[in-house]
């Protein structure tokens, strides 16, 4: 039998194929090549007569110890439930596909084993071994083993850490597998390696001074396990050496938010983050505060914010009050009405239910920022509604009837904006921390339609970050239980029309019913036809709510629809289009987008730059589909430069994505395809396009 260290892989795992017949990846989907070929591995052999229950049969034996596996453990895994004599002939018909499909033309090299076992127990299939058979999980697994065994002997173990971290980040264990329990253990194991390599690894690199490299292994790790603080640590320690205090602070607030998703369900509390982490946040952010705050901040603010923080725990409750009061009082002196109302909040003084709120200066700022984000870019407003949303919340328990009703409208309507803005930016987690925040306040409105319309924004939300929420090696990966959890929230709104008719604003049913049909096509690529016709069939249904009930205040809009132009016909055919492209019908797409082009003068304004970009992405999609590869590639580079000048990454994600397809082609030799890699890296970089390629 072959064991993982005996896998004795050069330096450089790419550079030696002596002896070498086969390279699988499993790392990230799963690939095969052959080696020493005179043809490429065929890829029509991956979907071909047969192939689906003989890459079964090679994902477990990948997954197993040894890749051994035996022939009971193989049939309870695959045919549970059929009779023993013909699971066994199935398996035996399946273990002889797997040969055919693996070996190359006119090689007799043997491939497959059946291992007998003693007294006829223990028998099963064996997959040969390294180096007739190479695989990356493998290979990734024996370099940790040498890093360690170097560094036990005082050896420099560096190259051999790069070397685990290039295999490990390649992806998830085979993630098109991710709910079959026999690649569960294989995949965990892997994952702890991995986690291992990089930081061990990022250690080493700052003990040697590169700490930019060290940064970015930590930051691209950590961004897609955000909840693992054994690697937020060192990453803010470095960003707090180069004092990019903020950054790290962002960081921090992305944990929380996070950890919150990880709550035990919307009600529950959020797990709070290792005392470690808080001590390193809190050195930061006093950092910060020494650095900019004396500028900032009038010394009552200071005085009063550490005087709380010193006494709390030493005096009596009548006594704190009284020194707080005198706090407050030199505060008002210094920072005016507002943060009086602020600190009188906070503090939780009862003169405040009496004041007044100024409901019209929160509505205005959402108004501006509806403008801003639908013409450009609302980032740099973003602020402004975080301190918004912290003021309102602050004045929530002060209130009562309808000011309290107004107040909490006010904070779903922040919720719901920023939501969009953020997503913008691909940070889903933050997105979707919004929109669940906008929904557990939405529930205790009691207004079913604006909770109707908070569901609608974290379903699309899910269901874009399960569909553009990860890339590996240039191309999106689907999470299968993020687009499950989008169709759940689209069900719940959908089934309110049954119990509650007239809730729901009609141009909500309407984008509810695309955003199902988007979401089901997405998880299911297999669907039977009967289940896509169903699927489509959502989408011919929402034409009929079409431009209902207009509403043309943006703000209103927003709160009742949870879009932010409702569902007009040329939002429907854009997103129509987007759905066909799902569903491959490629031509179909490109109907809808013809036809909304058309429209586009009278539906969107010149300035939504936004939806513009969208068009053409759609288009490009659709081109692709259609293998139009000049044609695609041309409307791709439209796209890009109008998400360049509102710096959409999102949109720049799924560019990206349809780059890395062109290249792959024929076409991607092509002085049009060259010219879009190169716009995206100069305008990006290498760095920063890892964030969203990695």
């Amino acid at each position: 039998m072959t064991h993982t260290h005996d896998q004795m892989t050069p330096a450089n795992p790419e550079a030696s194929t002596t002896g070498m017949l086969l390279r699988i990846s499993v790392l990230g989907p799963l690939d095969i090549e052959w080696v020493g070929q005179s043809a490429p591995f065929p890829q029509e052999r991956l979907t071909g007569r047969g192939a689906t229950p003989a890459l079964g049969l090679l994902k477990a034996l990948l997954s197993q110890p040894h890749r051994f596996a035996t022939r009971d453990w193989l049939l309870e895994q695959f045919w549970p439930e059929s009779a023993i004599s013909s699971a066994q002939e199935r398996l035996n018909d399946v273990a002889s596909g797997l040969r055919t499909l693996l070996r190359p033309p006119g090689s007799a090299a043997k491939i497959l084993h059946y291992v007998y076992g003693s007294n006829g127990k223990g028998s099963g299939y064996r997959l040969e071994g390294y180096p007739l058979i190479w695989v990356d999980a493998d290979a990734f697994t024996w370099s940790l083993e040498q890093a360690a065994r170097f560094e036990r002997f005082g050896q420099d173990a560096l190259p051999l850490w790069e070397q685990a971290y290039q295999l490990g980040s390649r992806g998830q264990f085979l993630p098109e597998e991710v709910y079959s329990d026999w690649a569960k253990a294989r995949r965990e194991d892997l994952t702890g390696q991995y986690r291992q390599c990089v930081h061990r690894l990022s250690t080493l690199l700052r003990e040697r001074g590169a700490t930019e490299q060290a940064l970015l292994r930590l930051r691209t790790y950590w961004q897609a396990n955000p909840t693992d603080e054994d690697a937020l640590r060192p990453l803010m320690e470095i960003l707090g050496e180069q004092e990019r205090y903020q950054e790290a602070e962002n960081y921090y607030q992305q944990l929380l938010l996070a950890l919150t998703e990880q709550g035990i369900d919307e009600q529950g509390p959020p797990f709070i983050p290792d005392s470690r982490t808080r001590d390193i946040r809190d050195y930061l952010y006093t950092k910060q505060i020494r650095r900019h705050g004396q500028r900032d901040l009038p010394p009552a603010y200071e005085a009063l914010s550490t005087t709380t923080y010193d006494i709390s725990e030493h005096i009596s409750p009548s006594s704190l009050a009284t020194t707080i009061s005198q706090a407050v009082v030199l505060a008002v002196q210094e920072l005016g009405s507002k943060e009086v109302s602020i600190f009188s909040a906070t503090l939780g003084a009862n003169q405040m239910r009496n004041l007044p709120i100024n409901f019209a200066h929160y509505e205005k700022n959402i108004r501006i920022a509806l403008q801003v984000h639908c013409t450009s870019n609302a980032q740099s407003l973003l602020h402004d509604l975080n301190n918004d949303i912290d003021e309102l919340e602050m004045l929530e328990d002060q209130t009562g009837g309808d000011v309290l009703f107004h107040l909490r409208t006010l904070l779903v309507a922040n919720g719901l904006l920023a939501t969009k803005i953020v997503k913008d930016q691909k940070q889903y987690a933050l997105a979707y921390a919004y929109a669940n925040h906008a929904v557990r306040v939405a529930k205790n409105l009691a207004n079913a339609s604006t909770l109707a319309a908070a569901r609608y924004t974290r379903g699309c939300t899910k269901l874009e970050w399960g569909l553009f929420g990860v890339m590996r090696q240039g191309r999106f990966q689907r999470d299968s239980k993020k687009i499950q959890d989008a169709i759940h929230d689209f069900q719940e709104i959908l089934s309110l029309t049954l119990r509650q008719p007239a809730v729901l604003h009609p141009q909500l049913h309407g984008s509810t019913q695309l955003q199902l049909s988007r979401a089901q096509l997405a998880l299911n690529h297999a669907l039977s036809e009967r289940g896509r016709g169903d699927a489509l069939l959502l989408v011919d249904q929402a034409a009929d709510w079409i431009g209902c009930d207009s509403i043309n205040d943006p703000y209103i809009r927003l709160l009742m629809t949870g879009t932010l132009s409702g569902l007009h016909e040329g939002g429907y055919r854009l997103i129509k289009a987007g759905i066909l492209n799902i569903a491959g019908l490629s031509d179909k797409a490109i109907i809808e987008l013809s036809r909304l082009k058309s429209l586009t003068e009278r539906t969107y304004g010149q300035d939504e730059t936004r939806y513009h970009a969208w068009s053409d992405i759609a288009m490009a999609e659709a081109l692709l589909g259609l293998e139009e590869y000049q044609e695609a590639t041309l409307k791709t580079k439209e796209a890009l430069i109008a998400c360049y000048h509102i710096n959409s990454i999102q949109n720049v994600t799924m560019i990206a994505d349809i780059h890395s397809r062109v290249t792959t082609g024929s076409y991607g030799a092509s002085t049009d395809a060259r010219e879009l890699g190169d716009m995206l890296n100069t305008w990006y970089g290498e760095e920063q396009r890892g964030s969203f390629l990695s």
